[in-house]
């Protein structure tokens, strides 16, 4: 609306000029845009107003302005803070409004390793503070491997390093090591010289057992510093082989004695016929000796006698695979049996 107004001295009067009353329709409004991060750092917030210049605050009322613009970077932060827009549209300014930058706690997570003699599957552990547990073969990138406070490594025949990470309100936690350690198994190769056993091992942890039949039994207690073994009375030797907190255990390894009372033979040739069979099987030596028959635990099951060039027929042995066995000779290995029933 115009008004007018005047002057008056005496009897003198001025011109009148307008004076303008303005109304604003609407005072301007204005919409917040928050944000949020993982950790201290700073936030991009965002304000959309209906009209007019948008100034930021640190406080609901009072105070100088930050800054202006439709969005404001905040300083850096360590909790959640609320910030404050208002947009001036001429004269009218809006109520301020709260922007809330919202600091999420990013998440914390401990590794535990473990480790194994040999080649295998090595069983990890990772503790979170909150959040999903996911598995990585590296420190960054790539895709995980598997999800949970455990993980069974694949079959490793090395150590490697794993990594696990844990997600939590949309932050993920720095990636933490865990450590799959494969310990070398000791060298159980024994070398025979004579009655001589040595195993290639040195510096270890040995005892030194017989095996009959895959029995074992120690020779000498206590003594654990023996490499090597005089196994002068003959038989199937083996030994159980300790370093760096591995144990394995060689083959059994067969010394011959002669005496005597028995031939000693080099070689023996041999035919075992039909093989496989359901019934009886048929052996042929080039010598005379005795023949061990064992089941594949080791256990013998039968004990018999071939004349050299003459056969030998086996019968009424159950179904099932057995190692014939000269008994005095240098390489008894004669060969296998197969029954089928």
């Amino acid at each position: 609306t115009t008004y007018f107004a005047e002057a008056v001295l005496g009897t003198c009067i001025s011109t009148r000029v307008p004076v303008v009353a303005t109304i604003i329709t609407s005072s301007p409004v204005i919409t917040a845009v928050p944000n949020a991060r993982c950790g201290t750092g700073t936030v991009v917030l965002g304000a959309t107003p209906s009209a007019g210049t948008v100034s930021w605050y640190a406080a609901s009322s009072g105070g100088s302005a930050l800054a202006t613009g439709t969005s404001y970077t905040t300083p850096s932060i360590a909790s959640t803070t609320a910030f404050y827009a208002e947009a001036i549209a001429g004269t009218c300014s809006s109520p301020r409004i709260a922007v809330i930058a919202t600091v999420n706690a990013e998440p914390t997570i401990s590794t535990t390793g473990a480790s194994r003699c040999g080649a295998g599957s090595v069983n990890l552990g990772a503790t979170p503070s909150a959040g999903t547990v996911s598995w990585f073969a590296a420190s960054s990138g790539g895709s995980a491997l598997n999800t949970g406070n455990s993980f069974i490594t694949p079959g490793i025949s090395a150590t490697t390093t794993y990594f696990a990470e844990t997600n939590a309100n949309g932050c993920t936690s720095t990636r933490t090591a865990a450590i799959a350690t494969i310990n070398n198994l000791p060298d159980i190769d024994i070398s025979s010289i004579g009655t001589t056993l040595t195993v290639v091992e040195a510096g270890a942890v040995y005892e030194w057992v017989t095996c009959t039949n895959q029995n074992y039994s120690p020779i000498v207690v206590g003594i654990t510093s023996q490499q090597s073994y005089e196994g002068v009375d003959g038989g199937e030797y083996a030994v159980f082989v300790t370093k760096g907190g591995c144990t394995d255990t060689s083959n059994c390894t067969l010394i011959t004695v002669s005496n005597a009372s028995e031939q000693i033979m080099d070689y023996i040739e041999s035919k075992v016929y039909p093989n496989p069979s359901s019934d009886k099987v048929t052996i042929e030596l080039s010598q005379d000796t005795e023949v061990e028959i064992l089941d594949q635990t080791g256990k013998l099951v039968k004990s018999i006698f071939v004349n050299g060039n003459q056969s030998y027929t086996i019968d009424n042995l159950q179904a099932g695979l057995y190692n014939l066995k000269a008994k005095n000779s240098l390489k008894p290995n004669l060969g296998k049996i197969l029954i089928i029933k």
